[in-house]
């Protein structure tokens, strides 16, 4: 028996209870119409309710699986960012490794018939390993030279896998290495952010160059915001954000985070450096 006709019957008990003492032992036609009216009413009332029940308990699991996925999709953006940067250090070590075997061979195979050569070969080693360090330690501290540009890209990639709608702009792209590795930092540190404490479903960045008016100079501001933004903020910054600032007032800029309507918008800005005049 369906749990509709089993609630029917519930129903119909209950109002028939009340009404069989009002018809009497003849009831009359009109009476008995009356009477099937309020069972259909019951069965309506009870497939209503049966309806609800299993369209709230199937909403449940849609939001349950949405949660889930969205889980997975957060998980497999981390999953992407790592696999990019063992693609760079992959990239630095595998040729500098590659080139410091050559020579070391090289320089075996020199060291009894020419010593000097062979010498030359182990400092051309020793150069290259110095190298690869260099370029290793600055992967790990972000400080490659990568395009401001090329990492709103890879923002808007990693976001977009997690599930987050991103829009991103940039009028063009600071010439200054310092401002273009200060912004592209910022990107970088705000997308991490996003991604770890933020339950956001939509995120923007947005570059702009502006007049100043003072001597032409411009100014390099980077918007970012997304609406995932905790009701209640932490007091303290993250070291990465406060490591950012720094970098930021080192160039003579400002950076400014704040919530907002649920928002959560982190703005920099950054003079482009004046060309130094000359004076005759």
């Amino acid at each position: 028996m369906s749990a509709a006709v089993v609630a029917a019957l519930i129903v119909h008990g209950t109002v028939g209870s009340r009404i069989d003492p009002l018809l009497g032992d003849q009831p009359t036609s009109e009476q008995l119409e009356v009477l099937a009216g309020l069972d259909r009413a019951a069965i309506y009332l009870a497939l209503f309710a049966l309806l609800a029940i299993l369209a709230g308990v199937w909403m449940w699991g849609v939001v349950q699986r949405l949660d889930e996925a969205r889980s997975a999709e957060a998980d497999l953006a981390v999953a992407r960012e790592r696999l990019r940067f063992a693609a760079d250090l992959h990239d630095i070590q595998g040729h500098h490794l590659q080139v410091i075997a050559l020579q070391a061979e090289l320089a075996e195979r020199l060291l009894e018939r020419d010593p000097d050569a062979a010498r030359q070969k182990l400092r051309e080693t020793r150069e290259i390993a110095r190298q690869a360090l260099e370029e290793t330690r600055s992967l790990v501290q972000g400080l490659r030279q990568v395009s401001l540009v090329q990492e709103l890209d890879n923002a808007a990639d990693v976001l977009r896998a997690a599930g987050i709608d991103c829009r991103r702009r940039a009028e063009a792209e600071p010439q200054d290495p310092q401002i273009r590795q200060a912004l592209g930092l910022a990107v970088r540190e705000a997308t991490t952010n996003i991604l770890r404490h933020a339950s956001a479903g939509s995120a923007s960045y947005e570059v702009f160059r502006e007049a100043t008016g003072a001597h032409d100079g411009t100014t390099w501001r980077l918007e970012i915001v997304n609406d995932g933004a905790d009701a209640a903020p932490s007091a303290s910054p993250g070291t990465g954000l406060q490591g950012l600032r720094e970098r930021v007032e080192s160039l003579n800029g400002t950076l400014t985070a704040q919530h907002r309507d649920g928002r959560f918008i982190l703005e920099i800005l950054l003079p482009q450096p004046q060309p130094e005049r000359t004076t005759t």
